[in-house]
């Protein structure tokens, strides 16, 4: 079967990964020195490229990496990457023996995981190592009370498994108030205690993802997992700037059409929007096929030249419509910036996020595989280090 054709669209996202090496190193630097730096790159490295990402981050400090999916696991490897991966997850029974292949840590919770991972170290003769899952008060995934004890002397006592790791998850680390959070973090530390009297297991302890890293040192314990912080978005707007984050991607578009139109000229469909003076328009190759979203339709905009071209009409899945009347010397190709900087101006995800109604999260995550991902680093000695330090193979 002929291979996927690489993207070709007109718009693109330049992913700037010497921002991805200060964002690690900036967090890193609230790290004890024996606490170790686990750097989140699930779904696709949160929509800037998993591997690119993988490699800086591990450049930077970082010593482990975390995936969702057997599959983002298994591109990793096959980029090169030697690291160790925990797959956050839930893992579909039938994935086991390729986990096990990968050679990921497996997030478990369940006795049917616990034995689908045996019989796949056994068919493949290896181990498989798993870290247990605890639920604090997230009430997604996770063991919690007796379970969790029984479930941790089943593992201890499971062949050709290791237990690498218990762990939770933060529910509101992100918020103003972290009352919840501490109380959680006193749930998980009971709960260790309680295995570790029932069981003698030596284990990596980790629950703070990026803003349990940020706001709460206690939770730092023998490992991170940093998500969100290492692209330079903070978690959310209730979590202070003291650690300073450069955001990693900047998504520009050309300009492809201009025109001149009279006042009251309809605009895009349903023709939600009438100019309301004799205007200059702009048509932009980028829609909601390429994530930016339709919510914006309106009330969104762009810079081109240092100045806002605001959103006229609704967004379409290809394309966008912007003033431009008060900007001048505008010309065909020239970029309109959807997040970065323009002069001295500048629109982030989170802007994006906050007119949307949304997490910062989502806007990054969203942008479409279709859009062309670049990448910019000033460190020609990446990929040299990590392969000195075992993380990478050619």
């Amino acid at each position: 079967m002929e291979s996927a054709k690489k993207a070709n669209r007109p718009t693109r996202a330049i992913v700037d990964l010497d921002a991805i090496v200060h964002n690690i190193r900036a967090l890193g630097d609230l790290l004890p020195p024996e606490t170790i730096h686990m750097a989140v790159v699930k779904a696709d490295g949160y929509g800037h490229g998993a591997l690119p990402v993988a490699l800086a981050a591990l450049f930077a400090g970082a010593t482990r990496l975390a995936v969702a999916t057997v599959e983002e696991g298994e591109e990793l490897r096959e980029g090169g990457i030697k690291a160790p991966i925990l797959l956050l997850g839930n893992l579909p029974l039938t994935h086991a023996l390729r986990a096990v292949k990968a050679e990921l840590s497996v997030a478990v919770y369940n006795e049917e995981t616990l034995k689908a991972l045996s019989e796949a170290a056994n068919e493949a003769q290896g181990v498989a190592k798993v870290h247990l899952k605890l639920d604090t008060g997230m009430g997604r995934l996770g063991l919690w009370g007796e379970r969790a004890l029984e479930i941790a002397v089943m593992a201890a006592n499971t062949p050709n498994v290791s237990v690498e790791g218990l762990m939770s998850h933060f529910a509101t680390a992100d918020e103003r108030d972290l009352s919840f959070a501490r109380e959680q973090l006193e749930r998980f530390k009971t709960l260790v205690k309680d295995i570790k009297d029932r069981v003698n297991l030596s284990t990596i302890q980790h629950m703070a993802n990026s803003a349990g890293t940020m706001v709460l040192p206690e939770a730092h314990l023998d490992m991170v997992r940093t998500g969100i912080a290492i692209y330079g978005q903070y978690p959310s707007p209730e979590i202070s700037h003291t650690v300073e984050l450069i955001e990693a991607i900047r998504w520009v578009a050309p300009i492809t059409h201009i025109k001149r139109v009279a006042k009251g000229t309809p605009l895009s469909y349903g023709s939600t929007n009438r100019t309301t003076r004799e205007s200059v328009i702009a048509t932009l190759p980028v829609g909601y096929a390429d994530g930016y979203p339709r919510v914006l339709s309106n009330k969104g905009a762009v810079l081109i030249a240092g100045k806002r071209a605001p959103i006229l009409g609704r967004v379409c899945m290809d394309m966008i419509l912007v003033d431009i009347t008060e900007i001048p010397a505008v010309a065909l190709g020239d970029e309109a910036v959807l997040i970065g900087k323009s002069g001295d101006k500048s629109i982030s995800a989170e802007d994006l996020a906050t007119l949307s109604g949304t997490i910062n999260y989502e806007i990054v995550c969203s942008i479409s595989k279709r859009v062309p991902r670049e990448y910019s680093t000033k460190i020609d000695t990446l990929l040299f280090d990590i392969i000195e330090r075992g993380y990478y193979t050619i």
